[in-house]
């Protein structure tokens, strides 16, 4: 299989559900980790927050999303440091952590981390579909990403209709 060229770091991040922890996805973590691998893509970073884990749901999704942007916020600035830019990002939420993860691509929005169409949010269901939620594909925005949460709220637009 070809090898995959990458411009910087594709993080992957996995949210949890009520009353879970970041352990219950680790069968997610691996087979991301093992299709990476085939595609030769050495660029995926997989991030699982542990910050309210078991009961810390019961904060509610605002306070959980806010709680994962931090966390976020520090993991992609330890990666910069280290010379590992993030350019890509898929947010991944398993039931309540789906709507976490909706929560939390606002909130980067605003901080002015994602480009027009940049987010890629997936959420998982233990509904009758296996998946439920939106896909579009695209990169962080071509800003700093550790300095863009910086810039003050009036100037992060939403992008023309």
């Amino acid at each position: 299989m070809a090898r995959v060229e990458a411009s910087g770091v594709h993080l992957v991040v996995l949210q949890h559900g009520m009353w879970g922890y970041a352990a219950n996805l680790s069968v997610l973590e691996e087979e991301i980790s093992k299709a990476a691998a085939e595609r030769g893509a050495s660029n995926v970073e997989i991030f699982s927050c542990r910050t309210f884990e078991g009961d810390g749901t019961y904060a509610g999704i605002d306070a959980c999303g806010d709680m994962l942007v931090d966390a976020l916020t520090r993991y992609v600035c330890d990666l910069k440091h280290a010379g590992r830019p993030v350019s890509h990002l898929t947010l991944i939420g398993y039931s309540l952590g789906g709507l976490i993860v909706r929560y939390a691509a606002g909130k980067l929005w605003a901080m002015g981390w994602l480009g027009p169409g940049s987010s890629s949010t997936s959420t998982t269901s233990t509904a009758k579909s296996s998946t439920a939620g939106s896909h579009t594909r695209g990169v962080i925005s071509t800003g700093d990403p550790v300095t863009a949460g910086t810039q003050p709220a009036s100037a992060a637009q939403d992008p023309a209709p």
